[in-house]
């Protein structure tokens, strides 16, 4: 299933925005908790995936110190 978008000044136009937002995702990761790239890429995948089927992506609480 791909994340997709139709533009307002467009709407005959489909932009499929999935593979970055998966990045925007990943990047994210990196930036919080650090880890490994390929499974920060995995991760990001399965949660625009759960997404996208109507489910929720569950996120743990962290206190900042």
């Amino acid at each position: 299933m791909r994340l997709v978008i139709r533009p307002i000044s467009e709407p005959s136009r489909v932009v499929d925005v999935t593979d970055r937002v998966v990045c925007v995702i990943a990047e994210e990761l990196q930036r919080s908790v650090g880890g490994n790239h390929v499974l920060n890429m995995l991760e990001a995948e399965r949660a625009v995936q759960t997404l996208l089927s109507g489910g929720s992506v569950r996120a743990s609480r962290v206190e900042v110190p």
